[in-house]
């Protein structure tokens, strides 16, 4: 690895014409990621040449994804993570640690109790059409059970004035 200083003395004609040669005689200590930031133009040129494959990319560990993940997004729910970080995600969800990231509460911590409050009478078997997200945190925490089967009357009745 040569002076990143010199660097600066490549003409462009020459890192075109040898992309390569360019990241393997100045760059070769940086990972995909941070060629990317660093220089986008010579990664910019490999990913068109398609010759990123040989620019390493950096493996995160399960540990040092859920560091990452606690330092800089805390507290952020899955749903958010994954559009927002998609690789961190990935990464946990790979390694598993995404148990690690709580899911967005939509419900003040208690599913069954809004159900009560908000749908109450509605059969399991109607409840994803009118809240899919509630019918899933119910299944998912094992709640789902204490809902019946069957629509209370009230609620056909209120349907057919409807």
């Amino acid at each position: 690895m040569y002076d990143l200083q010199s660097w600066e003395l490549f003409n462009k004609k020459f890192m075109l014409k040898y992309p390569l040669l360019c990241y393997d005689t100045y760059f070769s200590h940086l990972y995909r990621g941070e060629l990317a930031h660093s220089y986008n133009k010579l990664y910019n040129v490999l990913r068109r040449r398609k010759l990123l494959h040989n620019v390493p990319t950096k493996q995160m560990s399960g540990e040092e994804a859920l560091r990452v993940y606690h330092e800089k997004y805390g507290g952020m729910p899955r749903g958010e993570l994954s559009e927002k970080v998609h690789a961190v995600y990935m990464n946990l969800y790979r390694n598993g640690f995404i148990d690690a990231v709580p899911f967005k509460d939509n419900f003040d911590g208690d599913p069954l109790g809004y159900y009560n409050k908000h749908h109450k009478g509605v059969s399991r078997g109607n409840l994803p059409s009118v809240n899919h997200n509630l019918s899933y945190a119910l299944i998912r925490l094992g709640l789902i059970e204490q809902i019946s089967y069957k629509q209370e009357k009230r609620i056909k009745n209120l349907a057919s004035v409807l």
